[in-house]
This record gives structure tokens, C-alpha cells and sequence, in this order.
């Protein structure tokens, strides 16, 4: 239950803060300070007039910025890979959601938008390693004859967490 509880809260975060990334980016280069205010002191919500402007959909450069979010997994998988056996898998899965956090954390203090990809790469890298570190771990901890099934339901329910991060 523990097992599936941080798969179900990993992924939870990973993927919804994914999906709100491209809109971060689009936040910090449209209207530049904190990506939580317009700078004047008021906030974004639902019906900020300039969140449809054409001007300001252009600015951004989603699918460049995904493609570097997503790249930064490379590396720290390489690291993880290499780090699993000496470091323990609980060490790396700690120290990995640990760090991811802090990364998530420093998200309300970005005021450019190269931050904002820097915090974006540092959290989905980091992540890498807690998923990795996560797989070995549940695949120790776990009966033969349970294996398969208990990391099935697992499975399940961090798709379920993905579609509930989304709403």
C-alpha cells in the first residue's frame, strides 16, 4: 500500500505539473515577474483578457521547451543507472523526491522565462531518477507471486492519478 500511495502521488505530480509547464513558460514570457502574478499584484485566473491574445500564444515556443524538459530525463537516468547499486535505491528515491520538491518549490520564485525551463529540466530530471528508483524498489520488496499482479494495479492506479492531475 505504501508502494502504491508514492507511485500514486509520483505521478499525480509529474504529470500535472508537466501539463502546466507550457502555461508557466507562456505566464513568465508574456507578462515577465513571478509566474503567479501580473506583477501589479493581481493574479492570473480564468478570465485574464490577455491569456487568449494571439500575440502572447505566439511568444511561447511550446514544443522546443517540452522537448527540453523532457530531455533532461536523459541524463539523470544515465546517472541513476549508474549511482542505483551504490548509492541504495531508497537513498536515490529519497533524495530524488526530496530534490524534486525543492524544484517545485523555487517555481514562485521565477522572474525569467530561462528559470522557468531551468526548474522545469531540474524537476523532470530529478523525477527521473525517483521513477527509476521506484520501479527497483517495488520490484524488491515485492513476493514473486504477488509481483505481478501488485505492480499492475500499481500501474493502474498512477494512469488513474495522471487523469485526475489533468482535471
Amino acid at each position: 500500500l505504501l508502494l502504491i500511495g508514492v507511485q500514486f502521488s509520483l505521478a499525480f505530480g509529474y504529470y500535472g505539473l508537466l501539463l502546466w509547464f507550457p502555461e508557466l513558460f507562456k505566464r513568465v514570457e508574456a507578462y515577465g515577474g513571478s509566474a503567479c502574478s501580473l506583477g501589479s499584484g493581481s493574479t492570473f485566473n480564468d478570465s485574464d483578457s490577455n491569456a487568449c491574445d494571439p500575440q502572447v500564444l505566439s511568444a511561447s515556443r511550446p514544443y522546443m521547451e517540452s522537448f527540453l524538459v523532457n530531455a533532461s530525463n536523459l541524463p539523470r537516468n544515465l546517472l541513476s543507472i549508474v549511482l542505483m547499486d551504490r548509492l541504495g535505491r531508497r537513498t536515490i528515491l529519497s533524495a530524488s523526491m526530496l530534490l524534486t520538491a525543492v524544484s517545485v518549490f523555487l517555481v514562485a520564485t521565477v522572474r525569467v522565462q530561462w528559470q522557468a525551463l531551468a526548474l522545469s529540466c531540474a524537476f523532470a530530471g530529478l523525477s527521473a531518477s525517483g521513477w527509476n528508483a521506484l520501479g527497483v524498489v517495488s520490484t524488491e520488496l515485492l513476493p514473486t507471486g504477488l509481483r505481478s499482479t501488485a505492480l499492475g494495479v500499481s500501474g493502474a492506479l498512477s494512469r488513474v492519478a495522471s487523469l485526475l492531475s489533468n482535471l
